[in-house]
């Protein structure tokens, strides 16, 4: 009778293997994915910081004509 719990719990194990697999292989495609979304990030913030840059440089631009225009008007 000792070895009823060790069956069950040897059992009990086997059946817990596919779930325990389960969770590791969500685990590392969720680690990839993760890697993935913090790239895409770095990548946006770049891509922000140059649209920034070239809104200020056109809103420069576009003053600098307004006053050109007034010049002109006057």
């Amino acid at each position: 009778m000792s070895e009823a719990p060790a069956d069950d719990l040897n059992t009990e194990v086997v059946q817990l293997l596919p779930q325990v697999d389960a969770l590791l292989n969500a685990y590392q495609a969720l680690q990839l994915e993760n890697a993935q979304l913090k790239t895409k990030v770095s990548e946006m913030e770049v891509e922000h910081d140059d649209l920034v840059e070239k809104t200020a440089h056109a809103r420069d631009r576009v003053e600098s004509m307004i006053n050109r225009l007034k010049i002109l008007e006057q």
